[in-house]
Order: C-alpha cells, then sequence, then structure tokens
C-alpha cells in the first residue's frame, strides 16, 4: 500500500491531476506522510498484539488517519476555503 499510494501521489503531481485547493507540494508531501503515518502505527500494532489495549488503540489510529482524506473528498472545500488548508487570515 505504502509504494503504490506514493507513486500514485507523484503521478498525478507530475500529471497536473492534483486537488486544486491543495498546493501540489502540499499534495505531494502530506498524502505520503500520511501512508507513512499508517504504516508506522500499523507496525507498531502487529508489534504489540499481545498488549490488547495497545494493540487497538494503535489499529484505530491507523484507520483513522486513512479516513482524513477519505472525508476531505466529500466536503466542499471551496466553499471552505477561509478555514481550509493555507495560510490563516491575519497570520502574517
Amino acid at each position: 500500500m505504502l509504494p503504490l499510494g506514493v507513486m500514485v501521489t507523484v503521478a498525478l503531481v507530475r500529471q497536473g491531476h492534483a486537488p486544486f485547493f491543495f498546493r501540489p507540494l502540499q499534495f505531494l508531501v502530506f498524502d505520503p506522510a500520511t501512508l507513512a503515518g499508517f504504516a508506522g502505527l500499523t507496525v507498531a500494532a502487529i508489534g504489540l498484539r499481545r498488549r490488547a489495549d495497545w494493540h487497538k488503540r494503535l489499529n484505530f489510529s491507523a484507520m483513522a488517519l486513512l479516513l482524513g482524506p477519505g472525508f476531505g473528498r466529500l466536503l466542499p472545500m471551496p466553499l471552505l476555503s477561509p478555514w481550509a488548508w493555507g495560510p490563516w487570515p491575519g497570520a502574517w
């Protein structure tokens, strides 16, 4: 999942098909970072599978990381642009 996700992200940025509300560099950096976070949490969960409490927490957190982009695609980001990713009004 990790190599294919990075390859797809790079291919989309090269073709100019990144979501219009992200800068291509943001899309290129944060999508693979999210996948790496998922992989790290999953590996940690597998390593701690004998401790049921931590195994459940780490698996839940890993799946929550993957839900972010899905919900982001459902939300109308152009309508949320004053509160979306980027410099906050008055931050400069």
